[in-house]
Formats: structure tokens, sequence, C-alpha cells
């Protein structure tokens, strides 16, 4: 897996994700192998809103409030 590219592991971890989703008994395995690799490769992943404040604001409305 180290000669592969970043993107043809990619695609082949997705490959074999689908192959694993369809029924085939290994592919699992190998997909969970080649996806631990990218997460090597890449860290963990991060979502969109990871640095928003999600917080509700202070002065907040209640949404039945029109004036």
């Amino acid at each position: 897996m180290d000669k592969l590219s970043d993107d043809q592991l990619a695609a082949l971890a997705f490959a074999w994700r689908r192959r694993s989703l369809q029924g085939e008994p290994r592919a699992g395995a190998v997909a969970n192998r080649m996806e631990k690799e990218l997460q090597r490769r890449f860290g963990a992943p991060s979502t969109v809103a990871d640095g928003l404040d999600t917080a509700r604001s202070a002065r907040a409305r209640p949404w039945w409030r029109v004036w």
C-alpha cells in the first residue's frame, strides 16, 4: 500500500468498501486496512463546523415573535 498514490488508495478503499457492502466475505477487512492507511496519511477527519460557536445567542428571540 505504500507504493500507491493517495488518489489510488482512496479509489481502491472505496471500491473495496462497496464490495464489502455487497456481501463479499473478506472485502471488509481489506477496506478497513486501506481506510486506516488513508487515516494515517491524512490524519483524523474533521467536521465543517469544527471551529464554529454552536452555543445559542443570549439575545435569540423565540421564532414566533415577528416584530
